[in-house]
């Protein structure tokens, strides 16, 4: 069993990142059709951890009951790469599918029952693989428990690197379904190379129906088959697969207002649409403001201002690209500083901004 352990041992990575990659697009994706409330964050955490408890259950009650444990796990991880574009398309229509009105919040039991049926199901297979991972590694070294210690830091690491890279890279240059199709390639590759281990110690292999000929179907060509579909996706399909479920999205939100723009960053997502003349900013899902908005803007920058006798060098903190920026530079101010936590609402927003905003956003922001 030595041979395969280099493999087992880029699957518990490969299985970490997989894992924080559908966590994370999950928690994204749900935050925006819940309207950014963070109490469906404690329920998407809960119903991960369940769906992860009851595979490890499953899993370490079958591990003693099964002869290929390889082969199991080479089907789940491909049942991983199935379900994981599959799960972030259904939570986009979950409310047009379910007829909500927009800017109504869904029920509370029902965003337990969305949690239950759209995430669960993703990390069950993890559970589930565990536990027969580590029944494997553990004939390859001489003490299990350090072995099934060793199976945690290396998924940990796995989980990890997801993290890194997607905050500090997939997020800011791909849409999430690319990013899901990324991941399926590396769950395939991994189940390619376990396949191929499989078919070492078993000459029909795992997962080998008949052809039309009679002939047998080896499972690493149909995972090979699956990979190369994933890849024709990835490059072909996903921008239209994710430009249509953010439509359908959009329509259950505002089926009134145009959407102009739909873009993520690594704090969420960021919508523009255009209503009667007016562009209206939305993040996660939320309503933020409608500009340009002059009427609005005016007063809470004279009311502001007025809060001091006099006043000379101003700090604002978000907030302020819709109008208010414009307001208080008509007062006469040494200095006004403009911060914004997130550059891609600023980069987004700016380009939807009249001539003369944007020259004053330029002023407020500098070079920074």
């Amino acid at each position: 069993m030595k041979s395969v352990r280099p493999v087992l041992i880029a699957t518990f990575i490969i299985l970490g990142f997989a894992s924080l990659i559908s966590q994370t697009i999950c928690v994204r994706e749900l935050l925006v059709i819940f309207f950014g409330n963070e109490v469906c964050l404690g329920i998407i955490f809960t119903v991960w951890l369940i769906g992860i408890t009851l595979g490890a259950l499953i899993g370490a009650y079958i591990a003693d009951r099964l002869k290929s444990h390889l082969g199991i796990i080479v089907g789940l991880l491909i049942l991983m790469a199935l379900i994981l574009p599959a799960q972030i398309y259904l939570i986009r229509i979950l409310r047009y599918a379910l007829d909500i009105p927009s800017g109504q919040h869904l029920p509370f039991t029902m965003v337990i029952y969305a949690g239950l049926i759209l995430v669960t199901p993703f990390s069950f297979l993890i559970g589930l693989i565990f536990p027969l991972a580590c029944r494997i590694y553990t004939t390859t070294g001489c003490d299990p428990a350090v072995q099934i210690g060793w199976v945690y830091v290396l998924e940990a690491v796995g989980s990890l690197l997801g993290g890194i890279i997607f905050t500090f890279y997939l997020v800011e240059q791909f849409q999430p379904f690319t990013i899901a199709f990324i991941t399926n390639a590396l769950l395939l590759l991994t189940a390619f190379m376990l396949s191929r281990e499989v078919k070492k110690r078993d000459r029909r292999g795992f997962l080998t129906p008949p052809l039309l000929a009679g002939q047998e179907c080896p499972a690493y060509l149909l995972i090979a088959g699956l990979f190369v579909i994933n890849i024709v996706i990835l490059f072909l399909s996903s921008d239209a697969i994710n430009q249509s479920s953010i439509q359908k999205r959009w329509h259950s939100f505002n089926s009134q207002i145009k959407l102009e723009e739909s873009v993520d960053s690594k704090y969420g997502n960021i919508a523009i649409g255009t209503l009667q003349d007016q562009y209206n900013l939305f993040e996660n899902g939320k309503y933020v403001a409608a500009f340009p908005d002059d009427y609005t803007y005016a007063p809470l920058a004279n009311f502001f201002l007025t809060e001091h006798p006099d006043p000379q060098d101003v700090l604002l903190i978000g907030g302020g690209l819709e109008g208010l920026i414009k307001e208080m530079l008509k007062h006469p101010l040494k200095s006004l500083h403009y911060v914004q936590i997130d550059p891609k609402l600023i980069e987004t927003v700016y380009n939807y901004l009249p001539e003369i905003y944007r020259e004053i956003i330029k002023y407020a922001i500098g070079d920074g």
